[in-house]
């Protein structure tokens, strides 16, 4: 009788949806609050690491002289903000135009910088309930919102001031208005509208959200109208969609060429994309293992139940399949926009640098965590061990999430190390980040006491010509992760030099594979041919 009951509530094509149980409304509040505080939960305690730090270095437009910030006004910031984004970064400007409103509006820390990603997290967890309501029916629906709401990778990217979080929330807003254009008697011109402007915010916050749309082009072709009119629709829709990027296209061709040269100097760090790597990526979304199964978490007493743990939260990404075929409410199957986007991206001839991420691929996340819950919420058969899979995947995110993913990790400590730096300097030091981009998180944290350069250009040229005598020590600060490589040639020339006088190595690793800094302080050489003892740095 429940089951029937649910199905009825879903409705049945007609186009009017009947009011939610009270059970179930209940059900969704709880939900929410919990996707809420998880969200909100020390969401300004960590520092900002280096991406995140160069968004706000953007916004803040911190590579200009205050006074001529200043001088811009509020829109002449946005604007200049907008042309130094071009110089910088491939990525449209959407996501840094709404990080800018919340800096200006709120001043900048790094509560503020990360409260775009929440709202767009918090947002995220209702449509994915509205979606999988409408696409199956309110049990689904909740199952969805339930899962999203305590997913690592979910809460993670919705306390990142990155854009994707932004680009979550846009993917499944865009593929909620599909499917009420799907549905008989939801063509409204509103509809087509909507659907067009949230497909353009998606390419405006993240270019490769074009593949995105592949999957709508085939789930429409299999699944929407065979009217003549609503097919000229959406071809319109998607053109009009397309063709709004193409102010910001050769924005994207210079960058995207000036990577390219940079692997014709440097052809090592091309990095073949591999299925291994998209596979392993893939598999660890519903269960969060990239970001909560830790080295320390696994050398505990408990290793062989911590490895039972971690296979059986693997296993419960093959869901994704299943749930993918599950026939929807109104004929549907889900496995065009949840595959799709990610071949077409890893076949589309963008240049390939350093390592695969799941963030590349971010439009997967939410897209997968609806097609399991399609499979959890099957009245089939083999629905207790669907049932207790999709309990297990729940209480592991939830533990993790609150355990290990927050306050532990922390991707690079900027503010502390820096903290430390300012403390420490005096007149005559000189301070220098590697690689060179690396400087904005400084320009975040430091009182710019210390005199800075960056490798290769300001410092390259610094050696050929001598140090000044002013200059007594030099701060070394190496970024040292997967994609932050620093150029090995400053601390060759030091170390050769000068005397190494101090060592610290703050280390930041979760499943080894995120960054670390190390700090070296090198001393001018006396001329006393007794050198100073190494001491270690306080971190």
């Amino acid at each position: 009788m429940a089951e029937k009951e649910d199905q009825t509530d879903a409705g049945s094509g007609t186009g009017e949806e009947k009011p939610a149980p009270r059970r179930c409304v209940y059900a969704l509040i709880a939900i929410m609050v919990l996707g809420v505080g998880l969200r909100f939960r020390r969401l300004g305690d960590k520092s900002l690491w280096l991406d995140e730090a160069t968004s706000v270095y953007l916004c803040r437009l911190q590579m200009i002289p205050p006074a001529e910030r200043e001088a811009l006004g509020f829109f002449g910031r946005m604007g200049r903000m907008v042309e130094e984004l071009k110089k910088h970064d491939a990525h449209p400007p959407l996501f840094q135009i709404v990080l800018f409103f919340s800096l200006e509006l709120l001043g900048i820390s790094e509560w503020a910088a990360r409260l775009p990603s929440a709202l767009a997290g918090i947002l995220t967890i209702w449509l994915m309930y509205r979606l999988g309501s409408g696409l199956f029916d309110r049990r689904t629906g909740l199952i969805a919102a339930g899962i999203a709401a305590v997913s690592a990778h979910l809460v993670y990217f919705s306390q990142e001031a990155r854009l994707h979080g932004m680009v979550i929330l846009v993917t499944v807003a865009h593929l909620y208005l599909l499917a009420r254009l799907l549905k008989p008697g939801q063509r409204a011109t509103w509809a087509w509208v909507a659907y067009v402007l949230v497909g353009a915010a998606g390419l405006w916050t993240y270019a490769p959200y074009g593949t995105v749309l592949v999957g709508h082009w085939v789930m429409f072709a299999l699944y929407g109208s065979r009217r003549r009119r609503d097919i000229h629709a959406f071809l319109i829709a998607q053109m009009l969609i397309l063709v709004s990027l193409l102010p910001w296209v050769p924005a994207m061709q210079e960058v995207s060429g000036r990577v390219a040269d940079r692997l014709k100097a440097h052809p090592e760090e091309r990095v073949p994309l591999t299925h291994d790597q998209v596979a392993q990526q893939l598999s660890e979304v519903l269960g969060g293992i990239r970001y909560l199964y830790s080295l320390t978490f696994m050398s505990r007493p408990y290793f062989a139940a911590a490895l039972v743990l971690v296979f059986m939260m693997k296993f419960c990404s093959l869901a994704i399949i299943p749930g993918g075929l599950r026939q929807g409410a109104h004929g549907a199957r889900l496995c065009a926009v949840v595959f799709l986007p990610v071949i077409a991206y890893c076949l589309s001839p963008m240049p390939r640098v350093h390592i695969f991420e799941l963030k590349h691929v971010i439009f997967f996340v939410p897209l997968s965590i609806l097609a399991a819950a399609a499979w959890f919420g099957d009245t089939g058969r083999l629905q207790w061990a669907r049932r207790s899979l999709g309990v297990l995947l729940v209480l592991g995110n939830l533990y993790f999430t609150c355990v290990y993913l927050s306050p532990w990790f922390e991707k690079e400590p900027w503010r502390e190390v820096i903290a430390k730096i300012d403390r420490a300097g005096r007149r005559g030091d000189l301070l220098m980040v590697n690689p060179e981009y690396a400087q904005a998180p400084y320009y975040i944290y430091g009182r710019r006491n210390l005199p800075i350069a960056g490798p290769p250009v300001r410092f390259g040229r610094m050696m050929s010509r001598g140090l000044s005598p002013n200059i007594r020590r030099v701060w070394l600060v190496d970024v040292r992760s997967p994609v932050a490589r620093p150029a090995p040639e400053p601390g060759r020339w030091l170390e050769t030099n000068w005397t190494l006088v101090r060592l610290a190595s703050v280390t930041r690793e979760y499943h080894g594979a995120l960054g670390s800094i190390r700090v070296r302080l090198f001393r001018r050489p006396e001329t006393s041919t007794h050198a100073p003892p190494r001491a270690p740095l306080d971190f």
